[in-house]
């Protein structure tokens, strides 16, 4: 087998999807485990003008991974509550959970 080693998030330095390549900083908060984000990125979409968590998630992509936002959201709007005043935070869109379909169900035929 080859002798390549798998990264660690324990490792000095790691990819995320290439859209970052830093070392990994002991003191970072990460607010958005799943797409690794940290609390400076959300501080800084923040003072960029985001007022919303879509606005966040469209500058760093945060609530986008795996839980759909499920962990981090509230953690990222606490955070927006903190910077910005109340009358300026525009709420949020929910959609309802997306549920998987059988084709029977689609085109309209009954279990056997």
């Amino acid at each position: 087998m080859g002798s390549s080693k798998k990264k660690r998030a324990t490792d000095s330095t790691f990819d995320n999807n290439n859209r970052h390549n830093n070392k990994v900083k002991e003191h970072e908060i990460y607010l958005c485990r799943c797409e690794e984000i940290t609390e400076d990125e959300i501080d800084k979409a923040i003072s960029e003008g985001a007022r919303t968590l879509k606005g966040i998630k469209k500058r760093v992509y945060a609530g986008m991974g795996l839980c759909q936002g499920r962990t981090c959201s509230k953690l990222i709007t606490q955070k927006l509550a903190q910077k910005v005043p109340k009358e300026h935070i525009l709420p949020d869109t929910q959609r309802p959970p997306v549920r998987a379909l059988k084709i029977r169900e689609i085109i309209g035929e009954k279990d056997s």
